[in-house]
């Protein structure tokens, strides 16, 4: 399933439709508004959108948005507010074009590079409520040894705990040893169907994936509803309705192609 990039409204958007349009039937029938972000929430978060950022396919920069947050927040809440009652994200937030950057070197070399997908505004500050929403259930589940990505906790976080506990352990004369295990690829990897409960099996390109890997397929797909499950039983039914939807139909689109791609995997809407 692939569209032209200046096309996407026009072909993208009836697949989209129709899926949010089946599950409409679904949604409850009443909702606690508390479970639903508010005018101020919206306002909090377009706020906080980092400045010096590149712009989506709307090429609105966040400077833009966090200085006409107040103005314009009645508008972006009613946006917002339907998205949640309806559990249906707007196409356009579901994806963008991906870019290659170099990590910590000036280098052409493809292993020194990464890549970035650039998500207009509206859909970052739209993709931050549901964190908001989803992490008080996140925290509760998570392990003691998980660092990162929680309230309170910035990138450095884990450095800097780690420094503390070996001058601790020097303190006392006690022998440390630290093991890294790096998971850089951890969030591309992510299965959405196992966290978010977004369908009863994976889409074929995936499980062919999955095969090639050295999976078992049938077994991933048996357990997929019990690891959904424990995410459907912590969150409220409105939010657990807006993170399947925000995790299906993502896409991605490069410069150097004139189609879009659909994803199937990934922690982050957009992620290819």
């Amino acid at each position: 399933r692939s569209f032209h990039v200046t096309g996407v409204q026009t072909c993208a958007l009836p697949i989209c439709f129709e899926d949010q349009k089946s599950r409409i039937d679904e949604a409850p029938l009443s909702i606690d508004l508390a479970h639903v972000p508010s005018r101020l929430d919206v306002e909090i978060v377009a706020r906080r959108v980092k400045s010096r950022k590149a712009p989506g396919l709307d090429t609105v920069l966040n400077e833009h948005l966090r200085c006409q947050a107040l103005t314009f927040s009645s508008a972006f809440h009613s946006l917002f507010f339907k998205s949640w009652l309806t559990s249906a994200e707007p196409l356009q937030f579901k994806g963008g074009m991906v870019w290659t950057i170099t990590k910590k070197k000036i280098s052409m070399h493809a292993a020194d590079m990464r890549g970035i997908v650039l998500l207009d505004g509206l859909g970052k500050m739209g993709h931050a409520l549901m964190r908001n929403a989803v992490l008080p259930s996140a925290q509760d589940r998570k392990l003691k040894s998980q660092f990162g990505g929680f309230r309170d906790q910035q990138a450095s976080f884990a450095t800097l705990w780690l420094r503390l506990f070996g001058r601790l352990a020097l303190h006392h004369g006690l022998s440390t040893a630290i093991v890294f295990l790096d998971v850089r690829n951890a969030f591309h990897c992510l299965l959405r169907e196992h966290v978010f409960g977004t369908g009863l099996a994976f889409p074929p390109v995936l499980a062919d994936l999955l095969t090639r890997e050295g999976l078992s397929v049938t077994q991933l797909e048996h357990d997929i509803q019990n690891h959904a499950s424990s995410f459907e039983q912590t969150v409220a039914p409105v939010t657990a309705r807006i993170l399947k939807d925000a995790h299906s139909h993502t896409w991605f689109a490069s410069p150097q192609e004139a189609q879009c791609y659909t994803t199937a995997r990934g922690s982050r809407p957009g992620s290819p």
